[in-house]
């Protein structure tokens, strides 16, 4: 029985047609130089490439040392060395990114702002220092004898959104499946996959009165299918809102930006299109949006870090 076998040799650097070979070999063997990432095994080595040699990772099946030959790489991935492939090409021409809002053309009158004092507005906190200067907060809690716990209040669904506060409010963020069993595990394991929950679901912002816990109001921003798609260990709402004491503003990824002033009146929406955030060495990984948007005088700023063509914009 005839097998296929690559071999390659660090210290030679083959072009991109080697490269479309590889998903039909039975056996790859790689020579010395071999540069493990932690956790996890996976060969470096770099490629010609249309704009000079660039890093590419290979899928290692078995454990190895440093200078070490390594064989039989996972080739039941054949997928791949086309993946890897469509990173070292140049892109095709895209059309123009389409962006879409909705809402009042003309300006809203805003509720005024409570006062600031003690307030979280946004991811990391004010001026995203992380830093609560001032507030005098307990050390310890216990969720069994509620020892500095006020209130608790059971909000359905996924999200690694952090809650925002101003004034007496409490603003949340979240995603609901249809399934009612979406789960994520963290922890050290995987290679950085995206999930395969597709299930309908509902992003709602919620909003808490932050003396007592109780829901104020709740507001259904989307519904639907999930455009992109999230990493096993995330949720679909993972972009923490932020509020200047006026308004509140949630990114969902795909599924929009959405805007309500603090008593839960919709100001407008923005669709963004489809975005690609993930892995930037493998196209076929997606993981959502983790950054979060910001407020700045009458700007919402948002970092859209796209696998291509990434983006800040202020709608």
């Amino acid at each position: 029985m005839k097998r296929r076998i690559a071999i390659l040799q660090p210290g030679y650097l083959p072009w991109l047609g080697y490269f479309d070979q590889l998903a039909r070999v039975d056996l790859f063997v790689h020579y010395d130089d071999v540069q493990y990432t932690r956790r996890d095994w996976r060969n470096r080595n770099r490629v010609k490439g249309p704009d000079g040699p660039q890093w590419l990772t290979v899928p290692v099946a078995v454990k190895g040392r440093y200078d070490t030959l390594i064989r039989d790489v996972a080739i039941a991935d054949a997928d791949w060395a086309r993946r890897h492939l469509a990173t070292l090409r140049p892109p095709e021409p895209r059309p123009a990114r389409r962006i879409t809002r909705t809402g009042s053309a003309t300006p809203p009158s805003l509720p005024r702002p409570a006062s600031s004092d003690g307030s979280w507005p946004s991811f990391r906190g004010p001026v995203a220092s992380g830093v609560a200067d001032g507030q005098r907060l307990p050390d310890s809690w216990n969720g069994e004898t509620r020892t500095n716990i006020r209130w608790k209040t059971p909000i359905p669904g996924l999200g690694h959104s952090s809650p925002v506060v101003w004034g007496d409010r409490v603003f949340v963020t979240i995603a609901v499946s249809s399934l009612g069993g979406a789960t994520f595990k963290p922890g050290l394991y995987g290679d950085g996959d995206a999930s395969t929950d597709r299930s309908r679901h509902k992003w709602i912002v919620y909003a808490i009165d932050k003396r007592t816990g109780k829901v104020v109001w709740e507001r259904l921003a989307f519904e639907g299918e999930p455009v992109d798609k999230r990493h096993i260990k995330s949720t679909y709402a993972s972009s923490t809102p932020a509020t200047d004491g006026r308004i509140v503003v949630a990114w969902f990824g795909s599924q929009g930006v959405y805007a309500y002033d603090v008593n839960g009146t919709a100001l407008w929406k923005v669709d963004l299109g489809r975005l690609d955030l993930g892995a930037y060495d493998v196209p076929a990984v997606e993981w959502g949006p983790a950054s979060s948007p910001i407020i700045w005088d009458d700007l919402v700023i948002l970092q859209c870090d796209n696998q291509t063509d990434s983006f800040i914009v202020a709608p």
